[in-house]
Formats: structure tokens, C-alpha cells, sequence
């Protein structure tokens, strides 16, 4: 997979552009990032942000029947795990 960042803002926003990989075979254009919002309790919302354009009728429905379900899953592990690590960290260095 090779992937190339087209915007970062420190503490704030990164988003990719995927450009070889498996999934390019299905989407000719995939971007995903993270955006970081800063909340008064002293906590961030991390938002995940994504974009798949399905290259044909097949792969949009493949996409509409079973991919998506795969994608949000697979989005639900990542966030869960991102949590999981910043809070050990907290809680280590607190």
C-alpha cells in the first residue's frame, strides 16, 4: 500500500490519499484522515474521515452489500484501539 498525506495541520488534521494498494483495484479515489477537536473538559473528539469512490456498478454494490459493514467495523477497532493506547498513556504519565 503506498499512501501520500496531502494536508497536515499539527494537533488538528492529517488526511492521505491512497494511491497503490488492493482497495485501488475497487475505488479510484480513497482518502481518509483524522480531525482532532479540542473539548472544554479537557478532552479531544477524534474524527475519522473517509471518502471511496467505487470505480463501477459492481463495486458500488459489493460496497452497498458488504463492504461498508467490513469499513465500519474495521474504522470501530481502529478508533477503539487509538482510545485504548492514549489512555494508558495518560494514565502512565499522570
Amino acid at each position: 500500500m503506498v499512501e501520500r498525506c496531502v494536508e497536515a495541520i499539527p494537533y488538528q488534521k492529517i488526511m492521505w490519499v491512497m494511491e497503490q494498494g488492493e482497495m485501488k483495484k475497487m475505488f479510484s479515489d480513497i482518502r481518509f484522515g483524522f480531525i482532532l477537536e479540542p473539548k472544554q473538559s479537557k478532552s479531544t473528539l477524534l474524527r475519522l474521515d473517509g471518502y471511496y469512490q467505487p470505480r463501477n456498478a459492481f463495486t458500488r454494490l459489493l460496497y452497498a452489500l458488504m463492504l461498508r459493514r467490513k469499513l465500519h467495523d474495521m474504522i470501530q477497532t481502529l478508533v477503539g484501539n487509538l482510545k485504548d493506547l492514549i489512555e494508558k498513556r495518560a494514565v502512565a504519565s499522570g
